[in-house]
């Protein structure tokens, strides 16, 4: 996370730096033996299974989703994102977009990753030109 936060302008365009923190997680998860392991599907459903079990993720999601929240809470101060949407539904729109990926299988390889890309371009386009 601190890698990927020192990579981008945090000042950037809503949909720009989304767009970029996201191709960096991705390439991230796909380089790294450890995060590869852990976007495994099946190992990842058990271990989802375990830590929704024992309260785990709540933690890993809380450190994660900080720094998105307040992001969130910024670009709508500075209004660049929808004020209709709740910040826990739009941190919960961002928080599914990974989870594409876990299933490119079954949506064809061969979409991979400009699907991702536009995906959360049409996201924050929705997000941040909604009239």
């Amino acid at each position: 996370k601190k890698s990927i936060m020192e990579s981008v302008n945090p000042s950037d365009d809503p949909v720009k730096l989304v767009k970029d923190i996201l191709a960096l997680n991705f390439k991230g998860m796909n380089s790294n033996p450890i995060l590869k392991l852990w976007y495994n599907r099946d190992l990842f459903n058990k271990l989802e299974k375990d830590f929704y079990e024992n309260d785990g993720m709540k933690s890993i999601q809380e450190m994660t989703n900080s720094g998105m929240m307040m992001a969130i809470k910024n670009w709508k101060a500075l209004g660049k994102l929808r004020n209709d949407l709740d910040d826990n539904f739009i941190l919960a729109i961002f928080n599914s977009i990974p989870y594409i990926d876990l299933h490119k299988e079954e949506i064809g390889l061969k979409y991979f990753p400009q699907l991702i890309d536009y995906i959360t371009e049409f996201i924050m386009k929705g997000l941040t030109t909604y009239k």
